[in-house]
């Protein structure tokens, strides 16, 4: 494991346990200081103009750290342009990636790269969305220019852009994860917070994810606490379907039932892993152990070994994993076990709309 994964590991198990008393003093200090920083440069940004497209411009982000449901989010957006005919550019970011400037993913025919280069998220969009003009840049204006001349976009949809305020967007989107909205309620390295809740007021519509995961009351209490932060946002519930199981190529599909009796181990290397592991619960399946390893993790021969061992020890017979994770064993050697992903897609619905 790499030492960024260990440190990143290290202080999400120190936050979420909270039992070293001095270290989230410190922490808290760091983020009284991380806060003041993120405010002030906020407001210096927001003082000046906003640089204007030519093209409808989507940012699809959230305000805290981790997996809220915003890669899914960004797949069903693009879909339904894509259903219209709209030609459509996704932007990303590339973290955990080593490409630098503009890097073309795919070209709405081709992949042109790898996770381990592109970055998980934007290689898995690029799989899904073949017909998607996919890039990865950390200057977006320089992208949309890009996607614009380049491949006469219509549509660009800027992912994880929430806390990129020097752009005039068309529709500003933030996910919320029902089951932790607001990252333990600390901004960061406290908590998981990017800015203060309240930011949400900027949002044209915020997306409450895995609604479906928490009581109905919980669910009520938190609408109206988005309501209260942002009375004219729209708010859509979104959650997640498992619909088929796929190997690491994203082509080859397979029934659900081909899990039924087998011992199943589950890991996962995203934002929320206890997300995942709960999905794999309630569709019944017989999970005899499961893993979870830093987001967008780079595997490794060494984690190939942590698995294998796991398989013996266990008696495992199948590993069950998400579509971004399995996606980077394509690029492994000596995968000499079953593995299948979890295929889901994302459902929306308005608030208030009767859900089935």
């Amino acid at each position: 494991m790499y030492l960024y994964e260990k440190i990143s590991s290290y202080w999400i198990n120190c936050v979420k346990s909270k039992k070293n008393k001095i270290f989230l003093s410190f922490l808290s200090l760091l983020s009284y200081i991380y806060k003041a920083i993120v405010l002030k440069r906020r407001e210096k940004i927001l003082k000046l103009p906003k640089k204007k497209f030519d093209l409808k411009v989507v940012g699809i982000g959230n305000i805290v750290l981790g997996g809220t449901g915003k890669t899914p989010l960004v797949i069903w957006f693009a879909k339904k342009n894509l259903e219209k005919n709209i030609r459509v550019g996704i932007v990303f970011r590339g973290y955990a990636g080593k490409a630098r400037g503009t890097l073309i993913v795919s070209n709405g025919e081709n992949i042109l790269s790898t996770p381990y280069v592109a970055g998980d998220e934007a290689y898995l969009v690029a799989k899904k969305l073949t017909n998607a003009i996919v890039i990865v840049d950390k200057i977006k204006e320089r992208a949309i220019e890009f996607l614009q001349s380049e491949y006469n976009c219509d549509l660009v949809i800027l992912d994880d852009s929430f806390q990129y305020w020097s752009i005039k967007k068309d529709l500003d989107i933030v996910t919320i994860d029902a089951i932790d909205p607001w990252g333990l309620g600390y901004i960061f390295p406290r908590g998981f917070l990017r800015e203060p809740k309240e930011s949400i007021a900027r949002a044209n519509v915020v997306v409450i994810s895995r609604f479906d995961l928490i009581e109905n009351k919980n669910l009520l209490k938190l609408i109206g606490e988005v309501k209260g932060i942002n009375p004219n946002s729209k708010i859509l519930l979104m959650r997640y379907i498992p619909k088929k199981l796929t190997d690491a190529s994203l082509y080859r599909e397979y029934n659900l039932n081909i899990l039924n009796g087998k011992r199943v181990f589950a890991f996962c290397g995203i934002g929320n892993p206890d997300s995942f592991f709960l999905t794999c619960k309630n569709l019944g399946i017989n999970v005899v152990g499961s893993m979870s390893f830093p987001d967008h993790i780079r595997y490794n021969q060494q984690d190939l070994l942590k698995l294998y061992t796991k398989s013996k020890v266990l008696n495992v017979d199948v590993f069950l994993t998400t579509e971004k994770d399995i996606v980077k064993f394509n690029f492994l050697k000596n995968v000499n076990f079953s593995l299948y992903a979890l295929s889901i897609e994302a459902e929306i619905f308005s608030e208030g709309e009767n859900v089935g």
